[in-house]
């Protein structure tokens, strides 16, 4: 208030001053320059912390005082003349405390509240990108590609408790950013400990477990003798996503379609299904007059498929017109597995008759168009081959022998034994055990009724690492994942499904 009063007294000594002429000088009032000495050195001795938040504010803005829409300061026209009925007034200002907008709000809210805000909002993003990325394999000339961290490229994600709970989107085959970043890269790598382990995953014994193709690898396929085949998703959901129960009887055999959108299946009931992964629909039904124990797609015409039975009697579907395009039949039992050779003109089939005329029946070499037998000269030792597999870049096919090693044959004629090398410490004990390839071939991977995995180096066929996986149990069947590296997948006679990485 004191400085309100200097600037009313400095405005009526001013309007007293005028030229002889009579005119008004400029009356126009500048309160910088009528400050006196005694304010200067108040403002040197400014205490600030003594200041209330009120008299702050006012001192902060005390330069908005001197501005002429203020009515602290007026100014006469030097061209108009004063009249003596004219009378000035200066209205009295009233203070008011400016308004604050800035002000600092103090959020009291606990902690819990911020860290559930940021995982909806973590849940919110992770399933907007999920609709928003496409498959990588479509992208081929896209050189950006989604950030994922050199870990993460390795490994699975970790668990999280709200992964298993998360709401299975209508599109299932959308490709995760964790399998399109590792899409170009195939190295081995041996896994080192368990992702997840399902106990009950089927109520019977697991036949075959299968990943998908590259470009929906993160999909999973099981095969029981409960008469059921199960899709599950291992890296968005950790849990089963569908269920195919259209079966009869136990499932022997189950496979991708080339397009990994279908799933053909086969069992003890004597037919053969094809399924639509997304709809869960039976497409086509395919009757045998025996029991399925194996299937094999044509590695050139997805159309075309292979299925071995029970009756010394192989069937060529074609899924199209549900017909059969071929048979190859002969006295050799039941057939354990078959395998495309040469692009798929010949194929070679494993047999369960085993003695001392019928040697040559184990291992049979077949002309695909021709369905008459090219060699059957293979493999002259008595035991069965439960398991047929062709190397995914040299010219050579292995066989799981019940002799409790794994032979290696020429894929071109005469289709030679390597008798020099064998990949041997596992133990089969009569089970249908599997094994796998990594992807890019070093590593072979094989099962053993000991439920242990023995991993080989494809090269030097010596063991490498033995890692026990079920204790008291068998280990049925292993798949190497196909994208992801040190990423696999084993089951066992008991029903059990584990993942490991």
């Amino acid at each position: 208030m004191d400085i309100l009063k200097e600037y009313e007294s400095s405005e009526d000594d001013s309007n007293e001053e005028t030229s002889d002429d009579g005119n008004v000088l400029n009356t126009s009032v500048s309160v910088a320059s009528e400050r006196s000495a005694k304010e200067v050195t108040e403002e040197q001795n400014f205490d600030f912390f003594s200041l209330s938040s009120t008299d702050f504010h006012f001192q902060n803005n005390s330069s908005s005082l001197q501005s002429p829409e203020n009515n602290y300061a007026f100014e006469l026209s030097r061209n108009q003349e004063p009249s003596s009925s004219q009378t000035y007034k200066i209205e009295p200002f009233e203070h008011r405390a400016p308004e604050i907008q800035d002000t600092a709000v103090v959020d009291t809210q606990p902690y819990s509240v911020y860290r559930n805000k940021h995982r909806i909002k973590s849940k919110r993003h992770s399933e907007w990108s999920r609709q928003n990325t496409r498959p990588y394999m479509q992208l081929p000339n896209q050189d950006l590609q989604p950030y994922v961290s050199n870990k993460q490229k390795l490994t699975f994600v970790s668990y999280h408790k709200y992964t298993a709970k998360k709401p299975i989107g209508s599109d299932i085959f959308s490709t995760p950013t964790l399998i399109a970043a590792n899409g170009d890269k195939q190295y081995s790598k041996l896994p080192k400990c368990i992702y997840m382990a399902l106990n009950k995953a089927h109520a019977k014994s697991v036949t075959h477990v299968r990943w998908n193709i590259p470009m929906y690898s993160h999909l999973l396929l099981t095969s029981s003798f409960d008469n059921s085949v199960k899709i599950w998703d291992f890296v968005d959901f950790n849990t089963c996503i569908s269920t195919i129960e259209s079966h009869t009887n136990g499932v022997k055999d189950a496979k991708w379609s080339m397009c990994g959108r279908r799933i053909l299946s086969g069992g003890f009931d004597k037919s053969v299904k094809l399924h639509d992964v997304q709809t869960g629909k039976c497409l086509e039904s395919f009757q045998t007059s025996s029991s399925i124990t194996c299937l094999q797609y044509h590695p050139t015409e997805p159309t075309l498929f292979l299925a071995g039975t029970y009756g010394s009697t192989i069937y060529c579907f074609d899924t199209t017109s549900g017909k059969v395009v071929n048979e190859y039949k002969g006295k050799f039992g039941e057939i354990l597995d078959v395998a495309f050779l040469s692009n798929g003109s010949e194929f070679v089939s494993s047999s369960s008759i085993v003695g001392r005329d019928t040697a040559n029946r184990t291992l049979m070499v077949w002309d695909f168009r021709a369905a008459a037998v090219v060699s059957n000269q293979l493999y002259h030792e008595k035991y069965t081959c439960p398991c047929l597999k062709v190397h995914p870049t040299e010219n050579v096919f292995l066989a799981q022998s019940n002799a409790n090693y794994i032979a290696i044959f020429s894929s071109k004629r005469p289709y030679k034994l390597n008798k020099f090398k064998r990949y041997e410490s596992h133990k089969i004990e009569g089970y249908p055990i599997g094994f796998d390839y990594s992807p890019d071939g070093n590593t072979v991977a094989s099962g053993s009724s000991d439920g242990c995995v023995y991993f080989y180096n494809y090269k030097t066929s010596k063991l490498i690492k033995k890692m026990l996986c079920y204790k008291d149990d068998v280990c049925i069947d292993v798949a190497y994942h196909p994208v992801l590296p040190g990423v696999m997948a084993t089951c066992s006679w008991d029903g059990k499904l584990s993942v490991w990485q």
